[in-house]
């Protein structure tokens, strides 16, 4: 575990932000999920705050950012703390320093740990979506926070997505019609 206190400033703790998203992601790419890292990284990012405040884009970058909430997002063996993220993380949102991804995701895994119908539809178990909060409004809610409609996020999901179909979403990405979830940037 790195210790904090030999962090001196934003570009180190952006690194070490980092450093511990790639360390989840190894983890969980090999599908080995390992709660000692979970609680370690955890830990980390609680240490982080008390510092700093949430780690926003402006504060540490996109990326250092994203490798924040994605460590709160797995600490499900602390939910109280997602929700103070969460609470962090809406504050920001309202500033425009977050990915709304992020605040879509935890705003739903929160839910779904405290036994509450998600609002995003963004957590599966099973290959089964979790109950959903008002799903005939549900892709007007996705679209707001950069999501790809759920019919198509769910297809995409069981790998029933077209080649042709994911071939035209990357050719629309990369001329910067829509964004990495379907959103139209128009």
């Amino acid at each position: 575990m790195t210790e904090l206190k030999e962090i001196k400033g934003p570009k180190q703790i952006s690194e070490q932000l980092i450093q511990l998203g790639i360390k989840d992601q190894e983890m969980r790419t090999a599908f080995r999920v390992d709660q000692k890292i979970d609680k370690e990284n955890t830990q980390e990012l609680k240490e982080i705050i008390k510092k700093i405040g949430w780690p926003t884009i402006s504060k540490v970058g996109p990326i250092a950012s994203w490798a924040a909430w994605l460590i709160a997002q797995h600490a499900d063996h602390d939910p109280e703390f997602q929700k103070e993220c969460l609470s962090l993380i809406e504050d920001c949102y309202q500033k425009g320093d977050v990915n709304p991804l992020n605040l879509a995701y935890l705003t739903d895994r929160v839910a779904v740990n405290f036994g509450q119908k998600q609002i995003y539809g963004t957590q599966w178990k099973n290959n089964e979506v979790k109950p959903i909060e008002n799903p005939e409004n549900l892709d007007q809610r996705r679209q707001k926070m950069g999501l790809w409609p759920f019919e198509l996020s769910q297809r995409f999901r069981q790998g029933k997505l077209t080649t042709n179909e994911l071939a035209k979403l990357k050719t629309q990405q990369e001329k910067g019609k829509i964004g990495p979830f379907g959103v139209s940037r128009m």
